[in-house]
C-alpha cells in the first residue's frame, strides 16, 4: 500500500520505500496506486485465492485493470467499517480481488452482510455514456465495442445512449437552481474527500511534531490533497456533501433504480484503465484534480456498485525488454446500489454464454494468448474455485476423522 493509502504512483512518488512489482507483460508497468501490493500479490501468487482493500476513489478499481484481476468496489454501506481505518466516512468501503468470477461471487456472498443476493431476472437496459465514449485509443474502443456487443447479445438489448449532462439539462433537480451539472458538482467530489483526507490525520500530524519537534514528509501527491482539503472549511464540505445528495437521488430516481425483480433496472457500462504502456521509470506528471463526473467518482458518488471486468490482453512493445508484450483490458459494470451480486452473475453469465474464460492467470499472462481480436485464449489448466478446494479440504478432513 501506499503511504496515507494515497493514489502515488511508481516509481518517483514512491519515496520511502519501492512500489511493489506488477507481474504482468514485463514486469515494469505500473500496478497503479494506493491498493498495489493487494493487486500485484493476487497476480502473482498461485497460493493466494483474495485479496481485499479499502476503496475511496479507486484503491479497488484502479489496480485491478493494471494487475489483470476482478475487482469489485461494493455498495456503500455493505459492512460494518467499524474498526477500519478510512480516508473518507463518505466515500471509503472495503472492496474485493479476485482472480475468478465464481471466486469472487462467493467472497461477496459470505462477507457483506447489507447485501442482498436474490433476484428473478437481469436488467434490461445498458446505458453507454456518452461523456466517456468513444474512448481515444482506437483499439480500446475496438476492444470495448467487443464488450459491450457481447453484453447486449446476452441481455437480448441494444444500448442505450446516455448523457449526464443532456439528462440533467432536460430534467434538472430543482435544488440545483438551473446550475448546469459540471458547474454544479464542480468541486463536489474531489474537494469532499480532501477535506476528509486531510482531517483524517489531524491527530497523527499533532503527535508527529509534538514528539520529533519537526513537520512529517509526505508525498507531493499527500501533500497536494492536503492542502486542498485544509483549505474546504465546514460550511463549504456540508455543501459539497449536499451537492453529491442532490446529484445520487437525481440519478437513482431516473436511471438505474433498485427493483426486487433485478436489483437493479439497467447497468451502466463505464471504462477503466490505460491502453498504453505506463513504464514504472517514466516520471509522473504533478498532482491534479478530478471532477466530479469521472470514472473515479461515479460509483462512489452514487453509493453503486462497480464490478472491474478484465476481458481481453492489448499487444505493446517493450522498452524495456525489447519484446512484444501484452496488457490487460477491462472494462466495468455499475448496477445500483445493492446490485452487486447480480452483477457478478450477470457478468459470470454472459462470460460464459460467449465461451470467454472467466478465471485468471497468474504471471506474464491474465489469459494464454490466442490469435484474435481480444489476443485470449481459453486456460489449459482450469484451477479450482476457492469454494471447491475448501469442499475437498474438509472432505479428507472427514475421511481422516472417519478413520480415528
Amino acid at each position: 500500500m501506499t503511504s496515507f493509502a494515497s493514489p502515488e504512483e511508481p516509481t518517483d512518488q514512491w519515496i520511502d520505500f519501492h512500489c511493489p512489482i506488477n507481474p504482468r507483460g514485463d514486469t515494469y508497468q505500473s500496478p497503479s496506486s494506493s491498493s498495489t501490493g493487494a493487486g500485484t500479490s493476487l497476480a502473482g501468487y498461485d497460493w493466494l485465492d483474495f485479496s481485499i482493500a479499502g476503496d475511496s476513489a479507486g484503491s479497488v478499481r484502479a489496480p485491478a485493470p493494471c494487475s489483470g484481476l476482478f475487482s469489485i468496489r461494493p455498495s456503500f454501506g455493505s459492512t460494518d467499517m467499524k474498526g477500519i481505518p478510512v480516508n473518507s466516512p463518505a466515500f471509503d468501503t472495503v472492496g474485493q480481488f479476485g482472480r475468478s468470477l465464481d471466486d469472487l461471487d462467493y467472497i461477496v456472498s459470505n462477507t457483506f452482510e447489507n447485501i442482498h443476493g436474490k433476484f428473478r431476472q437481469f436488467p434490461s437496459k445498458i446505458l453507454y455514456p456518452v461523456e466517456f465514449y468513444p474512448l481515444a485509443d482506437a483499439k480500446q474502443q475496438a476492444l470495448s465495442e467487443e464488450f459491450i456487443g457481447m453484453l447486449e447479445n446476452f441481455l437480448g438489448v441494444k444500448r442505450t445512449l446516455f448523457s449526464f449532462v443532456e439528462e440533467w439539462n432536460k430534467n434538472p433537480p430543482k435544488e440545483a437552481q438551473g446550475m448546469p451539472l459540471l458547474k454544479y458538482t464542480e468541486k463536489s467530489a474531489f474537494w469532499a474527500l480532501c477535506h476528509d483526507y486531510f482531517h483524517g490525520f489531524d491527530r497523527f500530524r499533532d503527535e508527529y511534531k509534538r514528539k520529533y519537534d519537526k513537520d512529517v514528509f509526505v508525498s507531493s501527491v499527500v501533500q497536494f490533497r492536503w492542502n486542498i482539503g485544509k483549505g474546504v472549511t465546514r460550511e463549504e464540505y456540508d455543501g459539497h456533501l449536499k451537492e453529491l445528495e442532490v446529484f445520487r437521488n437525481w440519478f437513482t430516481e431516473n436511471f438505474i433504480k433498485p427493483t426486487s425483480e433485478t436489483l437493479s433496472d439497467s447497468v451502466l457500462v463505464m471504462p477503466y484503465g490505460e491502453p498504453h504502456p505506463e513504464y514504472r521509470d517514466d516520471p509522473n506528471p504533478p498532482p491534479g484534480t478530478f471532477p466530479t463526473i469521472s470514472s473515479k467518482f461515479i460509483s462512489p458518488i452514487l453509493h453503486a456498485p462497480q464490478l472491474v471486468l478484465p476481458f481481453a490482453q492489448m499487444q505493446y512493445h517493450s522498452r524495456i525488454n525489447g519484446r512484444d508484450e501484452v496488457r490487460p483490458i477491462s472494462s466495468t459494470l455499475i448496477g445500483a446500489k445493492g446490485s452487486d451480486i447480480m452483477l457478478i452473475k450477470l457478468a459470470t453469465a454472459a462470460f460464459n454464454k460467449a465461451s470467454w474464460p472467466t478465471r485468471i492467470q497468474t504471471g506474464r499472462y491474465m489469459y494464454p494468448l490466442a490469435n484474435n481480436s481480444r489476443n485470449v485464449g481459453s486456460p489449459d489448466d482450469i484451477s479450482l474455485t476457492y469454494q471447491a478446494k475448501r469442499n475437498a479440504i474438509h472432505a479428507v478432513q472427514r475421511e481422516l476423522e472417519n478413520c480415528i
